[in-house]
């Protein structure tokens, strides 16, 4: 017998982009359209290091979105050019998919993770992803569908936004491998 003829129960995570209001986040936030934009969205928490970022922006024209539950202000001696690109919503993120949309490059700055979610849901938006080396992103991603940095690495951050690929191979290894389908047969053949 297969798990199939079980018909399990689903859980559908992460399998649909977030819902949307159309809400223009970047007249919102003040941000040029022309602007190039990166950003995270989640919980701010020591692991997550989201204060990276704020030296991301130095030396580039840059912008940056920080949005989610108590997300930290840029620091008081950061010069004033980079801090005028910032804008921070320390609030829980009323819709996710119009923000992930805003941004040209989703940064997940993590020092540790599960395996995290918001790829899936920033590359389902379109957005373009850049990570840390958790999880097994590398593994189920790889360097065709999103670039990574070492964790604390300003330079290695900034590096990887700039060479960050497009979405549609990101959204490409969701169909092939995060499929509930695909995932059912993947749990099938470990446990044969």
């Amino acid at each position: 017998a297969t798990l199939k003829a079980f018909e399990p129960f689903v859980i559908r995570n992460a399998v649909y982009p977030p819902p949307e209001t159309g809400e223009d986040v970047r007249d919102k936030f003040s941000i040029p359209r022309e602007g190039f934009l990166l950003g995270y969205l989640g919980r701010a928490d020591e692991n997550k290091g989201p204060a990276l970022l704020f030296d991301a922006l130095r030396d580039n024209d840059h912008w940056l979105l920080l949005a989610g539950k108590d997300m930290p202000k840029p620091p008081p001696e950061l010069e004033a050019s980079v801090e005028d690109r910032i804008r921070v919503w320390p609030f829980e993120v009323p819709n996710p998919g119009d923000f992930y949309r805003a941004l040209d490059v989703f940064v997940l700055p993590s020092k540790d993770e599960g395996f995290p979610l918001c790829v899936s849901e920033a590359f389902l938006c379109g957005c373009r992803v850049v990570s840390t080396r958790v999880s097994d992103l590398e593994e189920v991603f790889g360097e065709r569908a999103m670039a990574f940095f070492d964790h604390g690495d300003v330079q290695g951050l900034r590096d990887a936004i700039l060479r960050a690929p497009d979405p549609s191979f990101g959204q490409q290894v969701i169909r092939e491998k995060l499929s509930v389908e695909r995932m059912l047969d993947g749990y099938e053949a470990a446990l044969a």
